[in-house]
């Protein structure tokens, strides 16, 4: 199928180029996955504080009102 110097050079050509592109391609993808995952689950903590701290802060001043209020 591939007997000519040519064909051979525009064969292995294609390979490396698609080698080299879509190793770090792959690994940008995976890091990137992995660094969502954490950055979502952090947000996820900080907004959970967030909304303790307010409700805690509430029940100890005595505010029934900001806690009543469904807005």
């Amino acid at each position: 199928m591939i007997h000519s110097v040519k064909s051979k050079y525009i064969l292995f050509s294609v390979l490396l180029i698609l080698l080299t592109t879509i190793i770090p391609i792959y690994f940008l993808v995976s890091q990137l996955k992995s660094n969502f995952k954490e950055r979502s689950y952090l947000m996820l903590n900080t907004t959970i504080d967030v909304v303790r701290y307010s409700l805690k802060f509430s029940m100890l001043s005595g505010k029934q009102n900001d806690l009543e209020n469904n807005n």
